[in-house]
């Protein structure tokens, strides 16, 4: 009976795998997006732009996984080797392999610390037990003595041996608890709605509250019924604190409509106008950090801007947007600095000095001076907002003086296109309008 149970067991799970490979290289069904993002690493960033633009699905770097476990890295090796080789069971195994997957998957991405964490924290239990338990032997028998007709085993460590590592192993958990408690407090428990850098300045420490600042100049100072674009990191945020629709939100799903987005700010100033005006946009927003350096603006953004919109209309180029180097932004093209992003971050910028000893326009985030910010000029938007730390920049969308009929017939043509529908015929008076 055991044969014919093991044999079945290996029957069903082979005809599984099969039967799934077949339905899969067939096209009946397929591996989502995002569990193959899971699976090979390099599938997002190759295939779905959007997928890999998202920060929590980036690949974990060796300082995050110190940082968040530190001390029991050392440990957990140990307990992985006594769960594999030392009087094995199915519980120690299981414990393996689930420490060993999540080890993998975590590694694609960064958001899945949150599994290898528990896992973790499992195999250090069983490594610090054990290395306290033999250290503890030889411990109590240096104060008790071999009981008679035993003879001292030659597997057992020496006693100042067991005295030191017993010291090392809590002085290790005691700092680990510690670092925990401070990552708790300063990674953990901080909104990222109102930052700080760390720093202290003049004994108070250095906060940001930028965004809930622009939020409520949003509440306070446009129409009820006015629209927002900005890229979809902000979109709850902007919805729930400035009670303001925005085009896009975090709801990642829509790879077109997020496109849309991201070529309206990779674009020049006049296919951005008409793009916010189509979507029927008043106001376009902006996050910028060079003033104080805090990081992640949309400068550093602007490149997945491109690659998204691109992924949809297969009509950019991304190499358009730098010169020699992928180090984005230390090149830009002529083409980059048209873009409405790099215009609303810099436009104003060259007139204000943040350092005494750096020039005026040196942006703080990326070490360098911009040239030609004095140069930035508007004709279809207007800066009617800056924060107080420059992070958010809010523009307002003009009105065109006579609407561009033409560009109505080229949008009307691209998306009947895409739905296989034959072109609509305008009428004289009549403007047709696009569903986006």
């Amino acid at each position: 009976m055991r044969a014919i149970m093991n044999l079945s067991v290996i029957v069903a799970a082979f005809g599984f795998i099969g039967i799934f490979l077949f339905l899969t290289v067939s096209g009946t069904t397929r591996i989502s997006g995002r569990v193959m993002a899971l699976i090979d690493p390099s599938y997002a960033t190759d295939n779905m732009p959007l997928v890999a633009s998202v920060s929590e699905h980036a690949p974990t770097s060796w300082e995050a996984y110190f940082n968040d476990l530190n001390m029991i890295i050392f440990f957990a090796p140990v307990g992985l080797y006594y769960c594999l080789v030392h009087k094995v069971t199915h519980g120690k195994f299981f414990i393996a392999m689930y420490a060993l997957c999540t080890v993998y998957f975590s590694a694609a991405m960064i958001r899945l610390m949150l599994i290898v964490a528990p896992a973790t924290c499992i195999l250090a239990a069983i490594g610090v037990s054990h290395l306290v338990t033999k250290a503890m032997k030889s411990i109590r028998l240096m104060f008790i003595g071999l009981p008679e007709g035993e003879n001292r085993r030659k597997n057992r460590i020496p006693a100042d041996v067991g005295l030191i590592l017993v010291g090392i192993i809590f002085v290790l958990l005691k700092q680990y608890l510690i670092h925990s408690t401070r990552l708790a407090n300063a990674a953990y428990s901080q909104p990222t709605f109102i930052q700080s850098d760390g720093r202290r300045s003049e004994g108070n420490l250095k906060i940001y509250d930028d965004f809930r600042e622009a939020y409520d100049w949003l509440n306070q100072n446009t129409p009820k019924d006015s629209k927002v674009l900005a890229w979809w990191d902000y979109g709850y945020q902007l919805t729930g604190m400035s009670n303001r629709t925005v085009i896009v939100d975090n709801n990642t799903w829509n790879n077109t409509h997020i496109g849309i987005v991201g070529r309206a700010l990779a674009a020049n100033e006049d296919e951005s106008h008409r793009i916010c005006r189509k979507l029927d946009a008043k106001y376009m927003m902006v996050m910028f950090t060079g003033w104080d350096a805090v990081g992640g603006d949309d400068i550093d953004k602007f490149l997945w801007f491109v690659r998204i919109a691109n992924s949809e209309q297969k009509d950019l180029d991304e190499h358009a947007y730098y010169n020699s180097t992928h180090d984005w932004p230390d090149n830009p093209t002529d083409t980059a600095k048209e873009s409405m992003t790099w215009k609303m971050a810099y436009h104003r910028f060259g007139e204000m000095q943040r350092w005494s000893n750096r020039p005026a326009g040196f942006d703080n985030n990326r070490e360098k001076e911009i040239l030609g910010t004095h140069d930035i000029r508007f004709s279809k938007f207007r800066e009617v907002y800056t924060s107080s730390h420059w992070m958010l920049r809010i523009y307002e969308v003009l009105d065109p003086e006579n609407r561009d009929r033409d560009f109505d017939s080229v949008w009307s043509r691209k998306f009947s296109e895409r739905r296989g529908e034959p072109e609509p015929e305008i009428e004289s008076n009549v403007y047709w309008e696009p569903a986006l």
